[in-house]
């Protein structure tokens, strides 16, 4: 008889109860018993608990920080509260899909993974000046990964962010590799606990399983964090972004000027991470003036003031001449590889010929309204393909 491993899936939530309510509800549709559920109430000044408290269900735990924190901080805080099995962190605006933990039960069990992540699907809520949107992978299964080799195409900048490492965020990590990392009983040592969980845990762990089917939905609401600082938009970065630089407790890396770039974040976390254990990154070094022309390409016209004088400066701090350093902007397909970009045209061919559908416009007009409605549309499609 297979293991039923513990799972723990913690929700850390400042002032959100509405999109936190539905948040748990995808949580607690699963069948899975060996499941508990921590709401991390970062000291909240609307309905939180409440909300919580409205579900009657001995899987779910409400905790309150007492004062209030930092994203990081609170983060932290809620990983004191785990002491084995393993653990996922989501946000008050994600899902989980039903029947996930059994699925990820089975790769454990099947691969002996201390960490599993997936290709996670994509839902934007329902918004001012925005309509509701759903995409996800039309590639389905698992693979097993050696962790280093993906490693080395984070360096390569072969990829904008953390989503293909093995983090805890809308990930599941053994509780042994998190404590492994941890020093003076603090995991998160950057202001953005996502990234820096991806990148920690890929120096603790030699291999890790990436699921193409998706067990998870990332949440964009009006009031993300990342999504009110990193939004393309100038309407956009309302008061959370504001909230978060305010309230975090972090600094940011000396050797970056945080600007509204994937790979500036995601950097920022190695970069904290490497002063932390200098043993395991002493190899490791950042091409900047590379890094530097692949973040240009995450301008647009609402962020390209911001991004080329936070670029232009990270070019003083290295030595670097922004002139050389602007003259040469890579490709939206630098750095893949031949089979990688085959792969791509070889998927999106797939889904022209067979018309398979990996994204719906406007969810209102098919009643959904919120996570759980999204997460309950997406797995009644991927259960007719299935």
């Amino acid at each position: 008889m297979l293991t039923q491993n513990k799972f723990t899936i913690l929700i850390p939530t400042r002032e959100r109860c509405d999109t936190l309510y539905h948040t748990i509800r995808t949580c607690l549709n699963q069948t899975y018993e060996n499941l508990e559920v921590i709401v991390s109430d970062n000291c909240s000044q609307d309905n939180t608990k409440k909300v919580v408290m409205s579900f009657s269900d001995s899987r779910l735990k409400y905790i309150n920080t007492g004062k209030r924190l930092s994203m990081s901080g609170n983060f932290d805080f809620a990983l004191t509260h785990v002491n084995d099995g393993y653990v996922m962190f989501i946000g008050d605006d994600d899902g989980i899909l039903p029947d996930s933990l059994e699925y990820v039960n089975d790769i454990i069990n099947n691969t002996g993974c201390e960490a599993v992540v997936s290709h996670n699907a994509l839902y934007i809520w329902p918004q001012e000046f925005k309509s509701s949107l759903l995409n996800w992978s039309p590639k389905k299964g698992y693979e097993v990964r050696r962790t280093k080799e993906w490693l080395q195409k984070y360096f390569k900048f072969r990829m904008p962010y953390t989503f293909d490492l093995p983090g805890a965020y809308c990930g599941f990590v053994k509780c042994d590799v998190l404590n492994r990392i941890k020093k003076d009983n603090v995991f998160f040592r950057s202001a953005t606990p996502d990234a820096y969980s991806a990148i920690a845990v890929s120096f603790f762990s030699e291999k890790y399983v990436y699921s193409y089917t998706p067990f998870a939905i990332h949440g964009s609401s009006a009031r993300s964090n990342g999504g009110a600082y990193l939004s393309s938009s100038k309407k956009d970065e309302r008061d959370e972004a504001k909230l978060f630089f305010k309230e975090n407790s972090i600094p940011f890396h000396k050797n970056i000027i945080m600007t509204k770039s994937f790979r500036i974040c995601s950097i920022e976390a190695y970069l904290q991470f490497s002063d932390y254990f200098p043993e395991l990154t002493k190899h490791i070094s950042v091409d900047w003036k590379k890094l530097l022309q692949y973040v240009l390409t995450e301008r647009n016209e609402a962020t390209k003031d911001t991004i080329n004088k936070a670029v232009k400066d990270m070019c003083g701090i290295h030595g670097l001449d922004y002139e050389e350093v602007s003259s040469t902007i890579p490709n939206k397909f630098a750095g893949i590889s031949f089979n990688e970009f085959v792969l791509k045209v070889f998927h999106k061919l797939k889904c022209l010929i067979v018309e398979e559908k990996t994204s719906f416009d406007n969810l209102t007009n098919y009643n959904v309204y919120n996570i759980y409605d999204a997460v309950i549309f997406l797995d009644e499609i991927l259960s007719k393909k299935a």
